[in-house]
């Protein structure tokens, strides 16, 4: 979607901005993204959904994009795993999604 590859622009951006030297702290960005859905009640049904996504991201290890479709389900595409040690400053370019197995 495009409000993804926004996001995915955004981690990437933050990732390879380098804070370590000038300031002594490395910088990621984690998300979680949902869309409206028409089973939702209120907009607080979708925070929670999206706040869920992002939780997933950081357990997942940070400096992720999570998506949830609805409820506790999953996107069909999930965030493709950060190779280790690539997890603080500049990191290598990744794909945002793989295929969910």
């Amino acid at each position: 979607t495009a409000a993804a590859a926004a996001l995915e622009r955004m981690r990437k951006a933050v990732s390879e901005t380098d804070l370590t030297q000038k300031f002594g702290v490395a910088v990621s960005l984690s998300a979680g993204l949902t869309p409206r859905q028409d089973a939702d009640e209120n907009l607080d049904d979708t925070l929670a959904r999206a706040d869920r996504a992002l939780y997933e991201a950081k357990a997942a290890g940070r400096n992720r994009i999570e998506i949830a479709r609805s409820g506790r389900d999953r996107a069909e595409l999930r965030p493709s795993r950060e190779p280790p040690g690539q997890s603080s400053g500049a990191s290598t370019p990744r794909p945002l999604f793989r295929a969910a197995s």
